[in-house]
């Protein structure tokens, strides 16, 4: 089994943090001589994250005095290593790939929690196949997809060691599944429909791991102490985007589509549970399991047991839920 992922992963944004730094002081320097408004976001192609595309286009953000950059690279671990070169003020992400960078880069802070995947994260194969011995199941390793992976093959009595994990990206996951380089493939929302179309079959999905997958927005401490009243405004443009867009669901679809260049009939919120402002004033302070406290948990658990991070992450440390209240 290709365990030694998780561990290269880690070093593969180690070393992208270092290269991306070695102009970052250039860069920091004319960020600051902007206004203190400007605010620099990364996020995932995923429907959880679409609000902030309508805060922006709507005006919300503007009459709030935020100017957005906003950036969708398609590649998890290249904007994650960003963010720790402090490229961008903010990402968003799964709750996972947060943790998974928290140990060597802690000024990380968690502030809102965009969304709750509930099956709009899968395992798809070529068709309704049994999992068997030698299984090559593709996935971003050492994150949030192989803990999904993990469950799959626990649902069907199948040990880690007896399958071949390999490590892709959520993108590439049906041009790998479709050469038969791999018999499963971990995606998301939209390539998780666009593989289905394409005569792929969803075989396990994040509905039946509920609180398994939060999605959030993480912002540099800095940004956040610095800019205290943009980076509340920006939390309170997104779930003003969110309510507009529940309201408005085939108006929002068609701006949205426009601005990351897909079909409005692409845009879909199945499987995807967001959170408004009361969700996330709940997710930060229960107790149950799936509330941030005890999600965090099952990652610690899982991370250190795998050596991808040393010793668990504190909440205390990575959540920040002043901008909700």
């Amino acid at each position: 089994m290709f365990r030694l992922q998780g561990v290269l992963k880690v070093c593969f944004i180690s070393m992208l943090i270092f290269l991306s730094g070695c102009d970052n002081e250039s860069r920091q320097s004319n960020h600051n001589q902007a206004s203190t408004t400007s605010i620099s976001l990364a996020i995932d192609l995923w429907p959880g994250y679409y609000p902030i595309i309508l805060a922006d286009e709507l005006g919300m953000l503007k009459k709030r005095n935020i100017s957005l950059e906003l950036s969708i690279p398609r590649n998890t671990d290249r904007m994650l290593a960003k963010f720790a070169a402090a490229e961008y003020d903010a990402i968003a992400v799964a709750l996972g790939d947060v943790m998974n960078l928290s140990q060597q880069y802690p000024d990380a802070r968690i502030v809102m929690v965009a969304d709750e995947s509930s099956g709009g994260d899968a395992i798809l194969a070529r068709s309704d196949q049994q999992v068997i011995k030698g299984t090559k199941i593709g996935t971003n390793l050492g994150g949030f997809g192989e803990l999904l992976v993990r469950r799959f093959l626990d649902a069907n009595d199948i040990a880690i060691d007896d399958v071949t994990l390999m490590n892709i990206e959520a993108s590439h996951a049906a041009k790998l599944l479709n050469n038969n380089s791999i018999d499963y493939a971990h995606t998301w929302q939209p390539y998780v429909d666009e593989m289905v179309a394409g005569g792929a079959h969803v075989v396990y999905s994040s509905a039946q791991t509920p609180g398994l997958i939060p999605d959030v927005i993480a912002m540099q401490s800095a940004f956040i102490e610095n800019n205290h009243e943009a980076a509340r405004g920006f939390v309170d443009a997104w779930f003003e985007a969110q309510a507009w867009w529940l309201e408005n669901l085939s108006k929002g679809n068609e701006i949205i589509a426009r601005v990351i260049k897909q079909t409005p009939q692409s845009i879909k919120l199945n499987g995807v549970k967001l959170l408004n402002r009361a969700d996330n004033f709940a997710a930060f302070t229960s107790q149950n399991s799936v509330g941030l406290n005890s999600v965090i948990g099952v990652y610690n658990q899982f991370y250190v047991g795998q050596g991808i991070i040393a010793k668990p992450i504190r909440n205390e440390r990575l959540l920040d839920a002043r901008l909700i209240q």
